[in-house]
């Protein structure tokens, strides 16, 4: 996750040092997510529900690895949502001064973590070594770090 992070931290500061990211960067980016709303949740939902389903039937054939991948890639996919989210978020406040968080669509901070406990639990019904708790509490670690980083900021420039 540092590795993401750190990544994604340096592109997005280097796009904003260079002036290719700026206030009408941040409002079609949140345009876009609110238009487009009902259809990131309905994906966000039908993937979930279909790698539940998916990690019930193909663990009862004995088809592991193919259930593990999909697990992964759900993983990963749902680690660098919640990566790019926090870190837009605390970029576009200390840069811009709007708040990410506040602005989007509520269900959309959720989604992301919802395809992440569904990820972890499909990994974890074939791995019972794998961490569940440490990967889910790492995660939101990093999405209420972003909150506490908003807040403090705006409480220092009251």
């Amino acid at each position: 996750m540092a590795k993401k992070l750190g990544f994604i931290a340096f592109v997005f500061y280097i796009g904003f040092l260079g002036d290719l990211i700026d206030e009408g960067t941040y409002h079609a980016l949140l345009t876009w997510l609110n238009d487009e709303y009902v259809l990131l949740t309905g994906l966000s939902l039908v993937v979930s529900c279909s790698l539940l389903v998916f990690s019930l039937a193909f663990g009862n054939m004995q088809w592991f690895t193919l259930v593990y991948a999909m697990a992964k890639l759900a993983y990963e996919t749902s680690q660098f949502c919640i990566c790019l989210v926090s870190t837009l978020a605390v970029l576009f406040y200390l840069h811009f001064d709007l708040n990410l968080w506040g602005d989007m669509q509520p269900i959309l901070t959720i989604l992301p973590f919802l395809l992440l406990g569904v990820s972890c639990a499909s990994i974890h019904m074939f791995d019972f070594n794998y961490p569940v708790r440490n990967t889910v509490t790492s995660h939101l670690t990093l999405a209420a770090l972003s909150w506490c980083v908003i807040l403090a900021v705006a409480l220092s420039r009251i």
